[in-house]
């Protein structure tokens, strides 16, 4: 498990946002969301306002969904 290296008050999710293809890595606490499990660190997270907005979506919170808590390989 990677605790959020932002806020230190959760756990990254991996998860799905309908209608856009792929996994991304999102901490629900403090809503930063990462591309790649390999991004995730406190220089490369992005809001999830604006992570939408970037990509011409309406950040829409019943979008989400969890699949599994992130982990990195050692």
């Amino acid at each position: 498990m990677i605790a959020c290296p932002y806020c230190q008050q959760d756990y990254v999710w991996e998860v799905s946002i309908r209608d856009l293809p792929g996994a991304f890595f999102m901490c629900l606490e403090c809503d930063t969301v990462w591309v790649s499990c390999d991004d995730i660190s406190d220089q490369k997270g992005q809001n999830y306002h604006k992570f939408m907005s970037e990509r011409g979506r309406i950040p829409d919170w019943k979008a989400i969904t969890k699949i599994q808590l992130a982990s990195k390989l050692p």
